[in-house]
């Protein structure tokens, strides 16, 4: 094996051990939060763009970027597209609306950004920051849902609003593609041997 590929490997590897410990510790927070709320914690406990505020006592933080003080919602078009995301399979910009309701970082690095609207919460995390590359959703971008009946799943498992086969493509250029990658990378052996 050369030199560039057991670098490669090795990165796949922190990456994959970074998203189990990101996992974990962000269910654990929300489990704490529920614990200490007495009740399911979902989209209709604090409505529009209030969850952060209580989830957020449930981590040691570096930094409370507020809304989107990280990473800005700009894109190359005018649009909401992310200049410094790429979706899975790197042919456009992420959809940066969904980052914008709460960032703040970790001290040991990790980025989390919120989508807190339309009765959803998404949770997404750099796992590594957003200084640091690959800066792709579904290598070191990963989104995870709060569902209805107060589960916390990583997006693309079933239950959740996005679904891997459509969204963790390796051909689709959507800004929505690599969404539902987080199951996968969890659950499926041969993920990371096999990224675009």
């Amino acid at each position: 094996m050369t030199m560039p590929a057991l670098i490669a490997n090795n990165q796949k590897k922190e990456l994959h051990t970074a998203l189990k410990k990101a996992y974990s510790v962000m269910s654990n927070a929300y489990n704490r939060l529920s614990y200490d709320e007495g009740t399911i914690v979902n989209y209709d406990t604090y409505g529009y763009n209030n969850f952060k505020p209580h989830y957020i006592k449930y981590f040691d933080i570096l930094l409370d970027c507020k809304s989107e003080g990280c990473v800005a919602k700009e894109s190359d078009d005018g649009g909401f597209g992310s200049k410094i995301y790429r979706n899975y399979n790197k042919t456009n910009q992420i959809d940066s609306h969904l980052l914008d309701n709460g960032q703040f970082i970790l001290k040991d690095g990790m980025l989390i950004m919120m989508e807190v609207d339309g009765g959803k919460i998404f949770i997404t995390v750099d796992v590594n920051g957003y200084k640091k590359k690959p800066n792709v959703w579904g290598q070191d971008v990963f989104t995870f849902e709060i569902t209805k009946n107060g589960k916390f799943l990583p997006m693309g498992t079933e239950g959740t609003t996005y679904n891997a086969q459509q969204y963790c493509s390796k051909t689709s250029t959507s800004r929505l593609n690599g969404i539902a990658c987080a199951n996968p990378a969890l659950t499926d052996e041969t993920y990371w041997k096999n990224l675009p």
